[in-house]
């Protein structure tokens, strides 16, 4: 893996050091495996100038893979890789703005700092792990978390209304909730450019929504984790389905609840 190529194109920190390497072959769990390199990116162009070399060196390298990885609490082995780390908490790590209706932070926002900021706005969102003070939003969507409300108000998947995902092109694109209507209008316009696109639907709202992806997510399901922004929807009592636009970098729209009456 030729890094020196990486750094023309990578405003962001890459570090291969012995220390870093072994910080970074943990999480919670038991396993230890030691990651060739650990990324720290700055923003949203640095995660597809890594996607794209990474792409490039798999040519010659088939072995070549990203783990993205938030605050590695995970107790399966899951942000653990021997190819590239590539770690959000240190600078994607801002909460952009929350209000009573949304908010967009990034993925490497750690909740109790998020939970924070919504509860002086009387919200929350419900589906908080058991390592609410130590998690980031990032793991928590990568993993579809619950905690000790999940029974009564559903995991992170409930809450999840959009993406901004980078795919193994390196290009980034939106995936968000549309109601039949709209996706198949989409097919007719010709945008439904593989018979393996994925759909994903959520039953839990009317219209039911579907996720359309416009490109094939070729690399592993750790890169589908987050790269940019989540946004973050703020309701009392029941999720709905919102299709506003925005000029901000989401990725990930969630609901919130009163946390009074939780």
């Amino acid at each position: 893996m030729d890094l020196d190529i990486l750094k023309k194109s990578f405003k962001g920190d890459i570090d291969s050091s012995d220390t870093v390497r072994d910080t970074y072959s943990h999480d919670a769990s038991l396993f230890e495996v030691r990651p060739t390199v650990v990324v720290f990116p700055k923003d949203s162009a640095d995660v597809q100038a890594l996607v794209r070399f990474v792409s490039a060196q798999k040519k010659n390298d088939p072995s070549i893979s990203i783990t993205a990885r938030s605050a590695g609490t995970d107790m399966s082995g899951g942000p653990l890789n021997e190819s590239v780390i590539l770690d959000t908490t240190k600078y994607l790590n801002k909460i952009i703005s929350i209000d009573t209706e949304k908010g967009i932070v990034e993925p490497g926002v750690y909740y109790r700092d998020f939970e924070k900021e919504t509860l002086k706005i009387d919200r929350i969102m419900p589906a908080y792990t058991a390592s609410k003070d130590i998690c980031a939003i990032g793991g928590m969507v990568s993993n579809n978390s619950g905690g000790e409300k999940t029974i009564k108000y559903g995991k992170v998947e409930r809450y999840l209304q959009r993406q901004k995902i980078i795919f193994s092109d390196g290009n980034e694109y939106e995936v968000k909730p549309l109601t039949k209507n709209e996706l198949y209008a989409k097919i007719a316009k010709g945008e439904r450019r593989d018979k393996r696109n994925s759909c994903f639907q959520f039953d839990h709202a009317e219209p039911h929504p579907i996720f359309v992806l416009t490109k094939i997510a070729t690399l592993t399901i750790h890169i589908f984790n987050p790269y940019l922004s989540f946004i973050v929807f703020c309701q009392p009592i029941k999720p709905k389905i919102f299709f506003k636009q925005t000029n901000k970098i989401p990725i990930i729209l969630l609901s919130l609840y009163n946390h009074i009456k939780m």
